[in-house]
């Protein structure tokens, strides 16, 4: 939503909440992405490219997203592969780098999201705060 007004569950204290990066070589807040004192580290969330479904999806609702239009009824077709961007893929992909490290390194998800969120602290972006790139996933604990 591009805000700083916190939004649940992302602002509970129990939940790490993921705010999405840009591609670029010094990456930057995603335009989409919300910001400020509830979101805890920042991963990549735009531009992801991932295995989806074969087939035509019927679009349900009006929008205009990453400069692509639809409108209720049009027919977008899928081979395979999909990109697509948001923080649901950031934290997505968090998940992900917490297993990586719980199976790699051992411990609990809890231990392992941790030191995550430890290691983003200390990659603190200034205007923006922690972030975690995705090579790190099994880096050493600060």
């Amino acid at each position: 939503d591009n805000t700083d007004a916190p939004s649940w569950p992302a602002a509970y204290k129990w939940v790490a909440s993921v705010g999405s990066l840009t591609t670029d070589v010094n990456p930057t807040k995603a335009e989409f992405s919300n910001f400020g004192p509830f979101v805890n580290l920042y991963v990549l969330g735009e531009e992801l490219v991932n295995a989806y479904a074969t087939g035509t999806l019927v679009c349900k609702e009006h929008s205009d997203h990453d400069g692509v239009h639809t409108e209720p009824g049009d027919e977008r077709v899928f081979e395979g592969m999909a990109e697509w961007s948001g923080t649901s893929f950031s934290t997505g992909l968090l998940a992900g780098m917490v297993a990586a490290r719980k199976s790699h390194l051992g411990g609990t998800a809890r231990e392992a999201a941790e030191a995550l969120l430890k290691l983003a602290e200390t990659q603190f972006v200034n205007g923006l705060g922690p972030v975690l790139r995705l090579d790190q996933a099994c880096a050493p604990s600060p």
